[in-house]
C-alpha cells in the first residue's frame, strides 16, 4: 500500500512538473483557439448582416437608407471603402459582400457623396 501511495505522488509530481514547463506554450494556443472562436463570430455576425442587406435588395426597400450613418448601423461597416471619380465628383465607394467568399459572391456597392447622403447604389449578381 505505501507503495502505491509513493508511485502515485511520483506521478503527480513527475507529470506537474512537465505541464509547468510547457505552461506558456499551452497558454499561447489556447490563447490562440479563444481568437479562432472570436473570428468565427465576426463572420458569422457579418454575414447575417449581408443576408440582411440581401433581403432588402430583393425587396425593394433598400431606397430606404440614405446616409452612411443608417448604413452602419443596420449593416455594418463595409468590407471595402475607396475613394473614387464619378459622375464628376469624388465618392466613397462602399462595398458589401460575404466576408470569406472573395470571388463568385453576391455584391452590394453604394457611393456616397462627401456629406455621406447615399447617392446611387447597385447589386451585383454572382457569375
Amino acid at each position: 500500500m505505501r507503495k502505491t501511495f509513493i508511485a502515485i505522488l511520483c506521478l503527480f509530481i513527475f507529470s506537474g512538473c512537465s505541464k509547468a514547463k510547457y505552461i506558456n506554450e499551452l497558454l499561447t494556443l489556447k490563447r490562440i483557439g479563444d481568437e479562432q472562436v472570436a473570428m468565427a463570430d465576426i463572420v458569422a455576425e457579418q454575414d447575417s448582416k449581408f443576408n440582411m442587406l440581401l433581403k432588402k435588395v430583393t425587396e425593394g426597400k433598400i431606397s430606404e437608407y440614405k446616409t452612411k450613418d443608417s448604413l452602419l448601423d443596420a449593416f455594418g461597416k463595409p468590407i471595402f471603402v475607396k475613394k473614387v471619380s464619378r459622375n464628376d465628383s469624388i465618392q466613397e465607394k462602399w462595398l458589401y459582400r460575404y466576408s470569406t467568399q472573395f470571388f463568385g459572391s453576391s455584391k452590394v456597392v453604394f457611393y456616397l457623396d462627401d456629406a455621406g447622403n447615399v447617392e446611387d447604389w447597385e447589386y451585383i449578381e454572382p457569375k
